[in-house]
């Protein structure tokens, strides 16, 4: 079983474009946001951010709570959407 790809488009996850939403709610750069993940203890980069935005990238389970965490949302918020 893939638990990586879903829909016809093949993206890799489905907080993507729910994290560039957040991101530029707070009027913040991508570099600003791997810099914030970092102190939260995630080994990410400016790249890191592009990618998961553009869905070519797998996030794990621990990241999606990270991501959760920092922008005081919930996990479900950000999975909105996943059919199962």
């Amino acid at each position: 079983m893939k638990i990586y790809k879903y829909g016809n488009d093949n993206k890799k996850n489905i907080i993507g474009e729910k994290l560039k939403e957040l991101r530029t709610h707070k009027n913040m750069s991508q570099k600003e946001l791997a810099t914030q993940f970092q102190l939260l203890g995630l080994q990410w980069s400016d790249l890191t951010v592009l990618r998961t935005e553009q869905g070519t990238r797998f996030v794990a389970d621990y990241e999606v709570a990270v991501i959760a965490l920092y922008f005081n949302v919930s996990t479900d918020s950000l999975l909105k959407g996943f059919n199962c």
